[in-house]
């Protein structure tokens, strides 16, 4: 239960999840114009708000942007490769990584598809015998929004006429972006949950994979002619300081702290 550092009332504690929903609330849609639309769609919302702390009822408009044509809905993908040499060597060498035992509870996001073998050694180093220490695919790519070259997470839409569901659009775009394929899949939401909003004033939802021991792909998927990538593989070490630099997308950030703490529950790291 995800419960209120302050008691309610008499003290019992409150169940967040369950408090009114905006429409219980009384938010109330009054009108969808679109303005504009191309890859994305920019619509003019307007929205009836309650009577709130003295303000009165009263309607504001937006400009509300998402992607209709993929249905709002995007994969993110964090591709982990753990450490290599000793003991607890996660991967084998030639095969993908799959049919293997799941004797670690995962936490409440289901694992689709496939098992995932619950062990691994973030502490390996590069060098001697071998090993090597468990690394992150990331991207680094131009953004058209801030103008820079920045560290994302592989991504992209789900497109109806080529994706089945929101799993093979996950595969696909890792394929595409990083040219990987294969591994065990976990999606790193809970159980029926919806995927994230992007931000506040988007439609789109973007639903975070963790994808564990992936391999180069046979054949990589073609990019986009507008995506300008470079691919890196990186430690957990360097992961994180590019997390707290300022110079990772914000869907990316959260992304990659959801796939942490799974892979900590995992006993992966």
């Amino acid at each position: 239960m995800v419960s209120s550092a302050l008691p309610d009332g008499g003290g019992a504690e409150r169940d967040l999840l369950e408090l009114p929903s905006a429409a219980e609330l009384g938010f109330e849609l009054r009108g969808d114009e679109e303005r504009y639309a191309r890859w994305l769609q920019i619509t003019d919302r307007t929205i009836l708000f309650p009577a709130h702390e003295g303000r009165p009822a009263a309607e504001h408009r937006f400009d509300v942007v998402g992607h209709p044509k993929a249905g709002f809905q995007y994969a993110i993908i964090f591709a982990f490769h753990p450490a290599t040499g000793g003991d607890d060597d996660f991967t084998s060498s030639g095969a993908d990584v799959t049919s293997i035992s799941s004797d670690v509870p995962a936490s409440s996001g289901p694992q689709s598809r496939t098992g995932g073998r619950e062990r691994g050694n973030s502490a390996g180093a590069d060098g001697g015998g071998g090993c090597r220490e468990a690394e992150v695919t990331i991207l680094r790519e131009f953004q058209q929004g801030p103008g820079e070259m920045m560290f994302v997470l592989p991504s992209g839409a789900f497109d109806p006429r080529r994706h089945a569901d929101p799993l093979a659009a996950a595969q696909a775009e890792l394929c595409e972006e990083a040219h990987l394929s294969g591994g065990d899949w976990v999606d790193l939401m809970a159980e029926g949950a919806a995927a994230p909003p992007e931000v506040k004033w988007c439609r789109n939802r973007m639903r975070p994979w963790l994808c564990l021991g992936p391999r180069p792909a046979e054949v990589p998927g073609q990019r986009e002619a507008e995506e300008h990538i470079e691919v890196h593989r990186v430690t957990l070490k360097e992961l994180r300081r590019i997390i707290r630099s300022g110079a990772m997308m914000v869907p990316s950030i959260a992304a990659c702290h959801l796939a942490l703490d799974e892979l900590q529950l995992r006993g992966l790291i």
